[in-house]
């Protein structure tokens, strides 16, 4: 490996100093899709995607030339660190009339983007943590699944989508983000507003999950309980095509001690191992034609530990998932169309010899899809989508099944006097010959000010039921109807260079609701359940010389209209904080998340509780070159304080660990 090593830094070239992000509009504040941003000193270049966001690298002082089929070309000059926002007319635009500003998306699908640097830690909590109103739910260290919640619902309300590939199984309706490495996820957008972009199981919100690490490069880390993780990626750029490709492996014993009544606990049969291959490609045929691609592999092999009052010692999980995407663009002056080909593949096995099981799940779904936009005048745009999907399920438990999903959306974006955006948008969907949904939303945007908006947004949304809802042996139940919610938000937002406040409130109201429930001696799901949700989330960062505080609190009140209760698992508080500073060489900081008392278990004449918990950590990170290349050495501790808690009840989280990382790049 030291050998490797050497080798490997010899032969390496020098790594930009900034990772630059932006967005491209026009004169109307509406965004430019696919311009091509190249760095003429370097010969890098990117493609921002059909929202006009974009990611590259470059050094203080370099220029970026932008350009768009319609457009005119235009400079910029990189000075800092702030992110930019570009503006393109029918007139070149001089130098000093770009504006940095702290936002990456202006389409209001779109509430925030958070960029992540998981070298410092080999916890994929970290990296969503920092969402307001979202939980992440485990059960117990790495090995064990990990879904996400928004606002106390359940993790099939949120769709969770990578590189524009929508990962959500359609057995349960949930994605479990274990499954992908930290190494491979550089930024994470969130949609709050209805999902009228991706239909069924978005009533939360969507999870939209990039990789733009353009960089060649190999990292290694160690940590508590076994934890070993290393990866190695490489990336290619030409005047019109640039591939990235990255491979890696992730394991962990994760035998850590927890309480129980008193008494102390190994975790065992809890170990987890990993091996992950992903690779991108982007290309410019010509100025109007662009295609990219994406393909994501991982094989996993884990321990199932089950509850701790209920040890499961001979349990074991192995899963595969494989992603592919294939898009083509082409370009006019006043819009693009789109022709997009996805699949989505896993083999999920499960094995306890001690009850007899033997249970396999294998999913396959495949999707066509055609999107189109057209802007007329610079005032008036036309956004439609029209996708074909086939899902196929072959399982121990629900047997063979199929169903094909068919639905289009359409959607208008106007400009009043620069400073009023209204966007409504209709979407149909036609889920196998057996559910018909219509549903829509209504976002009102006021700019007051360069810095100052205020977003109104309201609609509805459904989620159909799963092959687990229908056909699962015994209990599906295929006279199901779809759940089904309507949902109004608000946000006042500022933004200055890199800081920002959101205030944020959201209403959901959910009905037929699928919940299992116990029959003759079996349990079968019923569209019986009704809730009632409200949450108040202020989020915001600010920079004061080198240090960068930044965090969120979320209050959020909940009520299942059949118990008269607060929804499980959903805290009435939540909140995390991150401090941090930034010098010449290195990075340091402190994180702590607080987690809310919240209903674990209905039950009379007392609930089961989760006690609050709060978890700080700290991180380290040290900057070098080594053979004038990029060396840095990433320290971590989480939960400094030992605590002991849950997430899910039964499932205790790991107690105080250490993680070290070192990494060298291109």
């Amino acid at each position: 490996m030291y050998r490797f090593f050497i080798f490997f830094t010899i032969f390496a070239c020098t790594l930009p100093a900034l990772t630059v992000n932006g967005i491209v509009q026009n004169v109307n504040n509406s965004h430019i899709s696919f311009v091509i941003i190249q760095v003429p000193s370097s010969k890098r270049w990117t493609i921002a995607d059909e929202f006009g966001h974009f990611t590259i690298k470059c050094d203080v002082g370099d220029s970026l030339l932008f350009n768009r089929y319609g457009y005119h070309q235009t400079y910029a000059i990189i000075k800092n660190r702030a992110n930019l926002l570009i503006t393109l007319n029918n007139n070149p635009i001089l130098l000093d009339r770009v504006e940095s500003v702290s936002k990456l998306l202006s389409s209001t699908h779109f509430s925030k983007t958070y960029e992540t640097d998981s070298a410092y830690n080999g916890n994929i909590s970290s990296i969503f943590n920092q969402i307001p109103n979202a939980q992440l739910r485990t059960y117990g260290g790495l090995a064990s699944n990990a879904t996400l919640s928004i606002d106390g619902g359940p993790g099939s309300h949120t769709k969770v989508v990578y590189e524009g590939i929508d990962i959500t199984s359609p057995q349960n309706g949930e994605t479990d983000v274990s499954q992908l490495p930290p190494d491979i996820i550089s930024s994470i957008a969130v949609a709050t507003q209805p999902g009228v972009l991706f239909g069924s199981g978005t009533t939360d919100g969507i999870i939209y999950l990039g990789n733009s690490r353009e960089q060649t490069a190999i990292s290694f880390s160690k940590g508590s309980w076994g934890r070993t993780s290393w990866s190695a990626s490489t990336f290619n750029h030409f005047p019109n095509l640039k591939i990235q490709t990255a491979f890696g492996q992730r394991s962990a014993k994760d035998n850590y001690k927890v309480t129980w009544r008193e008494k102390s606990y190994d975790r065992k049969n809890n170990h987890f191992n990993q091996t992950y291959v992903t690779s991108s490609l982007a290309g410019s045929i010509n100025q109007r034609l662009l295609a990219n691609g994406v393909f994501f592999y991982s094989s996993q092999k884990r321990g199932v530990a089950g509850q701790i009052y209920s040890p499961s010692l001979e349990a074991k999980r192995k899963d595969e998932l494989m992603l592919l995407a294939l898009n083509t663009t082409y370009l006019f002056s006043s819009g693009f169309i789109t022709g997009s080909i996805q699949t989505r593949q896993s083999d999920e096995k499960y094995i306890d010899p001690n009850y007899n099981i033997d249970s396999r799940h294998k999913l396959e779904k495949y999707s066509l899809k055609l999107k189109a936009q057209a802007r007329f005048n610079n005032t008036i745009s036309l956004y439609f989508q029209g996708n074909s999907e086939t899902e196929k399920i072959i399982s121990s438990e629900t047997n063979s099944h199929s169903r094909k999903n068919l639905s289009s959306f359409i959607s208008s974006k106007i400009n009043i006097q620069n400073s009023i955006t209204i966007q409504p948008t209709i979407r149909l969907d036609n889920i196998g010959n057996d559910y018909n949904a219509l549903t829509y939303n209504m976002d009102i945007i006021w700019q007051q000010t360069d810095h100052l908006k205020y977003i109104i947004s309201g609609g509805n949304s459904f989620r159909a039921p799963t092959f687990n809802d229908m056909y699962w042996t015994p209990g599906g139940n295929t006279d199901l109807k779809p759940e089904k919610a309507i949902k109004l938000m608000t946000v006042t937002s500022w933004r200055k260079n890199e800081q920002y406040f959101d205030l944020t409130f959201r209403y959901i109201e959910s009905k037929d609701l699928i919940q299992w429930i116990p029959g003759d001696n079996i349990w079968s799901p019923e569209n019986i359940a009704e809730t009632v949700r409200k949450s108040l989330s202020a989020s915001g960062s600010i920079s004061i010389s080198t240090y960068t505080i930044s965090g969120f609190t979320t209050r959020l009140w909940t009520r299942d209209l059949q118990q008269n209760k607060a929804l499980r698992y959903a805290p009435e508080l939540s909140g995390n904080i991150i401090v941090s500073v930034k010098l010449k060489k290195f990075t340091a900081g402190i994180s702590g998340c607080f987690t809310g008392t919240r209903i674990a278990m209905y039950n009379f004449p007392d609930d089961k509780m989760l006690p609050s918990h709060f978890i700080p950590s700290l991180f380290i990170q040290k900057n070098f070159k080594i053979f004038k290349h990029p060396l840095s050495i990433n320290l971590a501790a989480d939960n400094i304080l030992d605590t002991q808690f849950e997430t899910i009840l039964g499932y205790p989280e790991p107690g105080r660990s250490f993680y070290f990382s070192i990494s060298i790049k291109q």
